[in-house]
């Protein structure tokens, strides 16, 4: 089940009007540029910051969980003929036969390690990752059927960046460009709802892309991150210092 996360915002949105009436500017264009702003640091501190630090960060996951067996690795003939058989009892009765320590590398690797079939892969996997979803320790885990494997991973890898996809609905209404591999999850992980232009302005930014509540973290330290960034606005607007709004620049006076 999905976390349900609710960030308490309304410090940030006091700064914003805060910064409007120092400025003497409208709300409105404040409010938009903030948000835009803080939507900037919150896609930055997400994980991954690129797709290939994703992908390598499943992968090394996905062999903590399950470690595939190369059958052109492998020397041992029993094991060889069981591999090929695809016999999951065979293999581990070879196994069970290999020393924890000294001989070779690859008995080494695999001794005591429990043979699991295809069809559990996900399942080991996803049972695997702790609260924030990564894979931490060796789970003694192998599988004969590496093609199995690779699918599984690969399959896996091409969620990668889900979670910043969750902010890409508010990206487009922001105006904040987002790199490819994060477009390409479209719009079906988030939702905004855009009344900057009303009487009483505010922007609603949902993300149903979150898979652990620690995130809530991350969001709440990009929203402290803008309202420092404007308490030093303000503080330069009241000492009649020059004051970049970032849609405008407000002059010395």
């Amino acid at each position: 089940m999905t976390p349900q996360i609710t960030v308490d915002a309304s410090r940030w949105r006091g700064s914003a009007f805060a910064l409007a009436k120092a400025t003497g500017i409208d709300t409105q264009p404040i409010i938009r540029e903030e948000a835009r702003q803080f939507l900037r640091d919150v896609i930055r501190k997400t994980p991954p910051k690129t797709l290939a630090q994703g992908r390598a960060a499943i992968a090394g996951d996905f062999h903590r969980a399950i470690a595939p067996i190369r059958e052109e690795k492998i020397r041992d003939e029993s094991l060889k003929r069981a591999v090929q058989g695809n016999d999951l009892t065979a293999t581990q009765a070879v196994f069970d036969t290999f020393p924890a320590s000294g001989g070779r590398k690859f008995s080494r690797l695999f001794a005591k390690r429990r043979i699991v079939g295809a069809g559990q892969i996900r399942g080991i996997h996803k049972g695997a990752r702790n609260k924030r979803g990564r894979v931490r320790m060796d789970q003694m885990n192998a599988t004969i059927d590496a093609r199995a494997h690779a699918r599984q991973l690969k399959e896996t890898q091409s969620r990668v960046g889900i979670l910043k996809a969750g902010f890409n609905p508010a990206a487009k209404a922001l105006g904040v460009k987002s790199p490819s591999w994060i477009a390409r999850h479209g719009d079906r992980w988030g939702s905004v709802v855009d009344a900057i232009n009303t009487d009483n302005p505010e922007i609603t930014i949902t993300n149903r892309g979150v898979k652990y509540p620690g995130y809530v973290r991350t969001v709440r330290d990009a929203l402290k991150s803008r309202e420092r960034a404007m308490e030093t606005k303000i503080r330069r607007a009241m000492e009649g210092k020059a004051v970049n709004l970032g849609f405008a620049n407000l002059l010395p006076r």
